[in-house]
């Protein structure tokens, strides 16, 4: 009889065990502070009312683990301080950052709380506000604009499509997914098999100036090029294994100077050298 309640405590003691009451709880576990606003755009002179989270311990739970003040400076491009105001939350864990931009560009903002919750610091781009004004072209009767580009007479390019005033037929360059670089008032356009280039006389359609074939040993290429620079002469094309070039003049006009092979992706930079004698 003496050994019952000793039986009865260790049975309660499993029972707890089993069912998991009595034990304690998991390790707290942190996670990284969540992002601010890097790369968000505002409009000049436009009051600004941002919420600023601190970071803080998720495992803490009583006051000391909370912001008691917080503290805010904002620069403008030339590093000049821009008058701002800082409100901390009743909970201690986030602040109202007031201020108005003046001049546009980057701005940098830097959030102290004290004495817990960080430092917090972001970028902020701001940019005059034209969403009154009429638009500046209306691509809607192109399906997708792969990228958008425009040439010095102000004719636009949405992706191979050429569009100079709202109310006409965009004109195809190209096929529709083949890319297009412009250099002032020419437009370069590279197709599967040919390299074709272009020229904005100011009014009407495009005037077709040149074309070769790409590659210009008429072979496929092994992948299509992935980066472009151009000039209103000079054509480069990257592609996974070669650097293209193409030149034009109005004696010569479009010539292909001749693939530069490139080391594949991955190499070791040793094997790109020549060892030393």
């Amino acid at each position: 009889m003496r050994q019952a309640p000793q039986v009865l405590r260790l049975l309660t003691a499993l029972l707890a065990v089993g069912t998991g009451v009595g034990c304690p709880m998991g390790p707290c576990e942190e996670h990284a502070p969540s992002p601010l606003f890097d790369g968000a755009m505002v409009g000049v002179g436009q009051p600004q009312a941002l919420t600023v989270h601190g970071v803080f311990s998720r495992c803490g739970s009583s006051q000391e683990d909370r912001a008691q003040s917080v503290s805010v400076e904002v620069r403008d491009p030339q590093n000049r301080v821009v008058p701002a105001t800082a409100e901390l939350d009743v909970h201690g864990t986030s602040a109202i950052v007031r201020f108005t931009p003046e001049q546009t560009g980057r701005h940098h903002l830097v959030v102290s709380f004290s004495p817990v919750g960080s430092v917090r610091q972001s970028s902020l781009y701001v940019v005059e506000d034209h969403s009154a004004q009429a638009p500046l072209a209306d691509l809607s009767t192109v399906v997708e604009c792969l990228s958008v580009d425009r040439t010095s007479s102000g004719t636009w390019l949405c992706g191979s499509q050429a569009l100079r005033t709202p109310d006409q037929e965009p004109q195809p360059l190209g096929d529709y997914f083949a890319p297009a670089v412009v250099a002032g008032d020419v437009v370069w356009v590279t197709e599967a098999a040919r390299v074709r280039r272009y020229v904005d006389t100011g009014n009407g359609p495009l005037a077709t100036s040149a074309d070769a074939p790409f590659p210009a040993t008429g072979a496929p290429a092994d992948a299509p090029p992935h980066a472009r620079l151009a000039t209103a002469t000079e054509l480069l094309l990257l592609d996974e294994t070669h650097l293209h070039r193409y030149a034009f003049s109005e004696e010569e006009g479009l010539r292909a100077m001749g693939p530069t092979p490139v080391p594949p992706r991955g190499w070791p930079r040793s094997a790109m050298t020549s060892p030393r004698c």
